[in-house]
């Protein structure tokens, strides 16, 4: 295959692209909001690997685990090679857990550690990967450890970190005072640390600009509680649904996020 171009296959809005790991394909979701990448016990089995240290984590739901990180040889994505990356192991159950709720199946989580190295760019058809796409010159992305977004909310200015593993977008407390009169509902979160419940505020008639480009939320749900993981300055995480029907580059080395 040409060197750049990405197999990938699009469900709920997620991205799940192949990543070639000790010689073999496996499908990876591609995670922005997860600071780094993972791979199912199963397939960790079979790797030449080197352990590393155990790490705490935590996922949507807001639990915390202790996994094992080991050294692998390299992550191959569309040709490009990652040497010696540091991947955390995920039991089986994990992904499954997941993979039934979304009745898909996949092996492990390319990270923010990897996405962050290149460039990606999906015209509506083709996911490709670059080095960097030398034109892009507006800077509009930070990085912590995920994505940070510079948008206007309801016309103000604002910071929003992106998790393209996350299905929907959800508020902060702090998008309150922007948003005006808001009902309740209760907003489900299902991570590979499992499923929470929590009471959230839901807004409607939401505006959120990128540079140019507009989006209408209907609907969006705001947390009534600080969102797991997310730093305090920032109003909110946007998930999946921003890609939804849309043309997009994401280009981690330039510092710039486009929609089309």
């Amino acid at each position: 295959m040409e060197k750049g171009k990405c197999t990938h296959r699009i469900v709920y809005n997620l991205f799940f692209v192949d990543a070639q790991i000790g010689g073999n394909s496996y499908a990876v979701l591609f995670d922005t909001g997860a600071n780094i990448s993972f791979i199912k016990a199963s397939v960790l089995d079979k790797l030449d690997k080197t352990f590393v240290k155990h790490l705490a984590a935590g996922g949507s739901s807001g639990n915390r685990r202790d996994f094992a990180m080991w050294r692998i040889d390299c992550i191959e994505i569309a040709g490009y090679i990652v040497s010696k990356p540091t991947i955390g192991e995920l039991p089986d159950s994990s992904i499954d857990f997941v993979a039934e709720q979304l009745n898909t199946q996949f092996d492990g989580i390319l990270g923010w550690d990897v996405i962050s190295k290149f460039c990606w760019a999906f015209d509506g058809q083709h996911l490709t990967v670059f080095d960097t796409k030398e034109e892009q010159t507006s800077r509009n992305l930070s990085s912590d450890s995920c994505p940070i977004i510079q948008a206007r909310l309801q016309g103000s200015d604002c910071l929003l970190a992106f998790d393209s593993g996350h299905t929907e977008s959800i508020l902060s407390p702090a998008a309150l005072a922007l948003v005006g009169e808001c009902s309740t509902t209760v907003d489900t979160a299902v991570g590979f640390d499992g499923a929470a419940e929590n009471d959230a505020y839901l807004a409607r008639n939401v505006r959120l600009q990128i540079g140019a480009a507009s989006i209408d939320f209907d609907e969006i749900a705001i947390s009534k509680d600080a969102i797991p993981g997310l730093p305090d300055k920032l109003f909110g995480l946007l998930g999946a649904d921003l890609l939804q029907g849309k043309i997009w580059t994401l280009d981690c080395p330039a510092g710039c996020f486009m929609l089309y």
